[in-house]
């Protein structure tokens, strides 16, 4: 056998393990009873935890211009986006070859699902432009990190988009007490000198 031969059955190994341990284990959850709420949960709780060292990463400011943070919220967006379409249905995700299952394909069944919640054509726009926006935040940053552009209004886009959605679709019981005060206090103060971006798609006036 040859040295490469080894590494390629090393790396298929490698992938059944992923795979037995990842998709077939999700596929194995759902069929069982309230096995998506389960999971649906499971996967918030992953996000909450990326959102506090995000948060974390800020420090004492509220805008973000190092890499760490732009990695974070480009990682939090895209599985967000994720999580709300496998929560209004596993197939969105698991039906398509994973190859298709990325931000720029997923992101119009998400907007898709808000369409359904939403009238207001005005606000169908703004959640493309943060949707597209986003994606290519995402694209230019991790498929060449040398060169990207950030902007502290994408930070106000995220929580307000987050916010708006789990409103929405009635989504923040799946966030634990500490989740939902981070989301709700960052989308309810808006950073000075925002107009150029303003996008009130959440306006709860409830106490935090």
């Amino acid at each position: 056998m040859s040295d490469c031969s080894k590494l390629k059955k090393s790396v298929e190994e490698i992938r059944s393990f992923m795979d037995e341990h990842g998709e077939t284990k999700i596929k194995e959850l759902l069929s069982k009873e309230n096995g998506r709420e389960e999971l649906v949960s499971s996967f918030f709780t992953q996000w909450g935890i990326l959102l506090r060292r995000y948060v974390d990463s800020l420090g004492t400011i509220v805008v973000p211009d190092d890499i760490h943070s732009i990695l974070l919220l480009s990682v939090l967006f895209e599985g967000f986006v994720k999580i709300v379409c496998f929560f209004e249905g596993p197939n969105i995700i698991l039906s398509r070859e994973k190859s298709r299952r990325t931000l720029g394909s997923i992101k119009n069944e998400f907007k898709k699902i808000l369409s359904e919640k939403e009238d207001n054509k005005i606000k169908l726009c703004e959640i493309q432009e943060i949707l597209d926006l986003f994606t290519k935040l995402r694209n230019e940053f991790l498929h060449f990190p040398f060169y990207y552009r950030w902007d502290y209004r994408f930070h106000w886009l995220f929580f307000q988009l987050v916010s708006y959605t789990l409103e929405k679709l009635d989504l923040w019981d799946y966030l634990d007490g500490d989740t939902q005060r981070i989301v709700k206090h960052y989308a309810k103060n808006k950073p000075a000198g925002i107009s150029l971006l303003d996008v009130p798609l959440y306006s709860d006036q409830t106490p935090m």
